[in-house]
């Protein structure tokens, strides 16, 4: 009663933040009292707190005829503000999947992310999070979420379902992050299982699927050197080409400098396909050069 006092001195003195306070301690200690949900009803700031206090008044005091027809108007209310985050949340899904189309998959997921975090009631968020998480622990959360604003959607429950079978299943989540292009992920796990197997075909089933992911890994480390260096070759003898046509022109050799100029062009071609024979092909005389 001395904290329901408190709260009442500070609510007719104006002092409302507190008295809101004072009167949620009051119903956190005795969730029956009628006259602290009702100064509640009034006090709370959030339209759906409102609106909860009022569900209590009413359990609690069947003859509220008051806090029926005050349930009403903020049903309303929050109807119209669900509406309005729904329109908003679909409005930033569509900009998040526009943005995964062009690859901008880490903006998207940030987008999606907040917009989970502001309406967590959005099917379609929780889906494109899912789809764009590269955590399982998030991927398989998010479709959890989603089934639970959905229960009956069938495309969750299947998502949810599989994933949750990959969760236990690694060599099989490791498949999955092959198929994805992420093979680091895939190269970690098998990593992780070779060092767990217990029968010989099961290690060398795995030492396999080590072996071709390390291959693509070399394969994509040496295609990206080869790439630095044949362009910078490329760059240093049209560099080289424009600078002596420039001298050659200055000098008046205009003749002179055309037909350099075809020279080089011509030779920096020539070094970049040979650059990219040396490269893909398996013989020993080309990789000689």
């Amino acid at each position: 009663m001395q904290l329901e006092k408190r709260a009442r001195d500070a609510l007719e003195k104006g002092y409302l933040t507190n008295a809101r306070l004072l009167f949620r301690e009051v119903v956190a200690r005795n969730p029956k009292n009628v006259r602290a949900w009702r100064a509640l009803m009034d006090l709370e700031e959030d339209v759906e707190a409102r609106l909860q206090a009022c569900e209590r008044v009413i359990a609690l005091d069947v003859l509220a005829t008051d806090a029926r027809e005050r349930r009403e108007v903020l049903r309303e209310q929050v109807a119209r503000i669900r509406e309005r985050e729904a329109q908003w949340a679909a409005g930033q899904v569509a900009q998040a999947r526009a943005l995964m189309q062009e690859g901008e998959r880490g903006s998207a997921r940030k987008i999606v992310r907040a917009v989970v975090d502001t309406y967590p009631d959005s099917l379609d968020a929780w889906l494109l999070l899912a789809e764009l998480s590269v955590d399982l622990d998030e991927r398989v959360h998010a479709l959890q979420e989603a089934v639970r604003c959905k229960p009956d959607d069938h495309h969750a429950q299947v998502l949810l379902a599989r994933w949750q079978f990959l969760q236990t299943h690694p060599l099989k989540l490791a498949e999955v992050y092959e198929e994805e292009g992420q093979w680091m992920r895939a190269l970690e796990i098998y990593r992780r299982q070779a060092a767990q197997v217990r029968t010989p075909g099961e290690w060398g089933r795995v030492y396999r699927r080590i072996l071709r992911l390390e291959s693509k890994r070399l394969e994509a480390e040496q295609t990206s050197t080869w790439l630095g260096s044949t362009w910078a070759a490329v760059l240093i003898a049209v560099v080289g080409y424009l600078i002596l046509v420039s001298l050659l022109w200055e000098g008046g050799m205009p003749l002179v400098a055309q037909e350099i100029a075809g020279g080089t062009f011509c030779v920096s071609l020539g070094v970049g396909l040979l650059a990219w024979i040396a490269r893909r092909s398996r013989s020993a005389l080309w990789q000689t050069l």
